[in-house]
C-alpha cells in the first residue's frame, strides 16, 4: 500500500488529508468518495491535487473535477 495526500480546493477553501491506498486509480476513486463526504454539491467543480508521498510523485496536479 502507498501513502497519498490529496488537496481539494472548493469555494475558497482547501481540504487536505493523507490516506493509504493500493494504487493510483484507487487513490482517485478514494478522493472522489471523500469529495462527496465533504458535502460538495453534485455538479460543482473543484480543483484536485493528489501526490503519492512514498516517492513524492504527483498523480494529479490542479485538475478540474466535477462533483
Amino acid at each position: 500500500m502507498f501513502k497519498y495526500e490529496y488537496t481539494i480546493n472548493w469555494n475558497g477553501q482547501a481540504f487536505k488529508d493523507v490516506f493509504d491506498c493500493e494504487g493510483n486509480e484507487d487513490s482517485k476513486r478514494e478522493v472522489m468518495r471523500r469529495l462527496k463526504a465533504l458535502g460538495v454539491p453534485a455538479g460543482k467543480y473543484v480543483f484536485v491535487d493528489i501526490v503519492r508521498l512514498d516517492d513524492n510523485k504527483p498523480i494529479i496536479e490542479e485538475e478540474l473535477w466535477r462533483a
